[in-house]
């Protein structure tokens, strides 16, 4: 047993997950339609281990983070909620810039034209690289301008949400 105990931490370790302490599966009890914009509530809580700060995904993708815990619940703001600020870095040239919640799912990123960019990179968060957040949908770049807008989005549908997941990295 102590020997798979120590190959499961060297495992997380090499896949970068060596901070995160446990998974707790998680149901959504209102989507982004249902509460506050680019907001949801989660049926665990503090009693069940989850505190403020704590990821949140499902599907091998990352959405949010918990904002506030309550006893049996606890809400989660979505990283794409208007004027969050995530570091992440795109695609396989690992471009690395801040990307802006716009609302919705969707975020926007600035980058000085002709960066290597294109519609499809995966985006990830810098600080959690195993999980992707988005996809490139559109890359806008004009001649005249100095810089390029990149837009992306949650790589799911926001209104299906119904299992996540809790990473405590507390």
């Amino acid at each position: 047993r102590t020997l798979l105990e120590t190959e499961v931490e060297d495992l997380k370790e090499i896949m970068g997950r060596a901070d995160v302490k446990r998974i707790t599966i998680t149901r959504a009890l209102s989507t982004p339609r249902e509460s506050a914009y680019d907001t949801l509530l989660i049926d665990r809580g503090v009693r069940q281990g989850v505190f403020t700060g704590d990821y949140v995904g499902t599907g091998g993708a990352l959405l949010g983070t918990v904002s506030a815990v309550y006893p049996e619940t606890a809400q989660v703001t979505l990283f794409s909620a208007p004027g969050q600020e995530l570091d992440v870095i795109i695609g396989e040239l690992e471009v690395a810039c801040t990307a802006m919640g716009r609302g919705s799912g969707n975020f926007e990123v600035t980058l000085p034209r002709g960066a290597d960019v294109l519609v499809g990179d995966d985006v990830i968060l810098r600080d959690f690289p195993d999980k992707i957040i988005g996809q490139v949908a559109r890359v806008s770049e004009r001649e005249e301008d100095t810089f390029m807008r990149v837009s992306f989005r949650l790589p799911i549908n926001l209104t299906e949400l119904l299992w996540l997941e809790v990473f405590d990295t507390q």
